[in-house]
């Protein structure tokens, strides 16, 4: 029963995919680049005192109001893949107690997130209610370029992250309390040559700081960090990839969405 069910939602999918475009943000990275980056769009709000507190860097004005959020696939029909990404995903809730979750949408028109794994344009996402914009509307907000053909342990660690970003997530490395000390000419130098990114690219996706005034202690662990190899910083220490959602991670995500 619960593969003509699919066959039935398959076919919906396939008429409303005619609307849907595969693109996310402006100035992507090349085609072979799977490194993440995300949305140049920010909004300039004023944080309250409910705000402070928090340990990770979440972006206030991005929060969802609804607690289930609807799952659109723009280029992909494998029933496997889609499960296997919503159950990834939903770790935010099952693991990390958020009371939000992520459930599959076959209409574009109904969707909060589109994801797209064939759209060429490497790992990405808008940040949380970024994706309600108009320009967006019958748009990929994710993509998750051929990640479903990755070991299982990036598949899991970039939806994660990716879906970290969907729900309000900045990048951990520009927490306000991230006191890196990089060695500026390697970085600029590493990010040229394996991801072709310019250096206004690296300066707003790793350098830059989010402008928050909530409160954020720097996570190391946090499933939203770039891992940095030792010869990008001064230190010499290296901080790799994460795994899985850290305790800091667990906190936070309860706190915005219990």
């Amino acid at each position: 029963m619960k593969q003509y069910l699919f066959l039935f939602a398959f076919g919906i999918a396939l008429i409303s995919f005619s609307f849907s475009r595969q693109r996310v943000v402006k100035n992507n990275p090349p085609k072979k680049n799977y490194a993440c980056g995300v949305s140049p769009k920010r909004i300039n709000s004023k944080y309250t005192k409910e705000d402070k507190g928090f340990e990770m860097v979440f972006n206030p004005p991005y929060k969802w109001k609804k607690k289930e959020l609807k799952v659109y696939f723009t280029d992909i029909y494998d029933y496997e893949i889609i499960e296997k990404t919503l159950k990834v995903a939903n770790k935010w809730a099952t693991e990390g107690g958020a009371g939000i979750k992520f459930t599959l949408s076959v209409l574009l028109t109904e969707s909060d997130i589109r994801v797209a794994f064939r759209d060429n344009q490497g790992y990405q996402s808008l940040i949380g209610i970024e994706a309600e914009s108009i320009e967006y509307s019958s748009a990929a907000t994710m993509s998750l370029q051929n990640l479903d053909y990755q070991p299982e342990a990036e598949f899991n660690r970039v939806v994660l992250h990716e879906f970290g970003h969907a729900i309000g997530l900045e990048h951990e490395l520009q927490s306000p309390n991230a006191n890196i000390i990089w060695d500026t000419p390697a970085v600029y130098k590493f990010y040229d040559t394996a991801y072709n990114w310019e250096k206004a690219k690296v300066d707003f996706n790793v350098f830059g700081k989010v402008k928050t005034n909530a409160f954020t202690i720097f996570d190391p662990k946090s499933i939203m960090i770039y891992a940095v190899p030792s010869f990008l910083l001064k230190s010499g220490v290296a901080i790799p990839w994460p795994d899985n959602l850290s305790a800091i991670d667990k906190k936070t995500i309860k706190k915005y969405y219990p």
